[in-house]
């Protein structure tokens, strides 16, 4: 597991569940859960997930993000236009080593690698109609991706950058997070889990994530974070409002020492 999860918001006197589906690789484990949202959020470092604000970021992706509205409907076609999700993806990779480098004592660096066979830009649609061209339907089973659940920084973890495409704060159909015990389910863990502990688990949640913020999580690697969609079984709670998403899969490494590094943290990312 994960750190401890001290900053978590306590629960209120109302709790609310949701019925979720973990996938453990060779089973998959069914059960209903207790949801809570989270405020300020971890970090990254020690939690492997954060929130952080993208305002900086969505005017460097603008072109992305606009090519795949367009695609769904959701903003007026304009004639064709070329779209370089390359550099969307270089720019991506930029912004996120600025967030994370910090965080760490050492020397990191981010790159468009990924680790994922699903691609290095996804976009997903949640809802009661069938998704447009170039979207795909949003994955309700918890999971991390790849299963790849062995690798450390030494060798490189995938990390996500998600984004809420809509103008509305998402409602329904969001992004979760499983925690046990007080802390983040680490995939290394998922081999071994048991029914029980499932029974025990937590969705923890960004509740209203805006267009102009992120979610960031390791989603490959021993300490990948166990994540999906879901929905509350409360029907009172559930707004059918439609979620798109677009996520960026980039990959993060720690810098090993050599010839030509210097002892300095570097500025900037070797996006490739």
């Amino acid at each position: 597991m994960l750190g401890s999860l001290s900053f978590w918001k306590l629960p209120g006197c109302d709790e609310d569940w949701a019925r979720i589906t973990v996938d453990c690789f060779s089973r998959k484990l069914r059960a209903s859960v207790k949801v809570q949202e989270f405020d300020n959020g971890p970090n990254f470092a020690e939690h492997r997930i954060q929130v952080e604000s993208a305002q900086d970021l969505l005017p460097r992706i603008e072109a992305t993000r606009s090519l795949y509205l367009k695609s769904a409907g959701l903003r007026d076609q304009v004639g064709d236009c070329d779209v370089d999700t390359a550099e969307a993806r270089a720019n991506v990779a930029r912004w996120l080593q600025g967030k994370l480098q910090s965080q760490f004592g050492f020397p990191v660096e981010v790159t468009t690698d990924s680790a994922s066979h699903h691609g290095k830009i996804l976009a997903r649609y949640a809802g009661t109609d069938e998704p447009s061209r170039n979207w795909q339907r949003n994955y309700t089973t918890f999971h991390i991706d790849h299963k790849q659940n062995t690798a450390g920084l030494e060798d490189g973890v995938q990390v996500n950058v998600w984004l809420n495409l809509a103008d509305e704060p998402i409602s329904d159909f969001a992004l979760g997070f499983l925690e046990l015990g007080g802390s983040m389910v680490a995939g290394k863990d998922l081999p071994s889990m048991t029914q029980k502990e499932v029974e025990n688990l937590t969705v923890r949640y960004r509740a209203g994530l805006t267009k102009d913020q992120a979610l960031i999580f390791q989603s490959t690697g021993a300490y990948s974070v166990v994540h999906g969609s879901f929905r509350f079984e409360d029907a009172r709670k559930l707004t059918s409002l439609p979620r798109y998403s677009l996520e960026f899969r980039l990959l993060l490494r720690k810098l090993q020492p050599g010839p030509g590094l210097c002892d300095s943290i570097p500025s900037t990312t070797r996006a490739r």
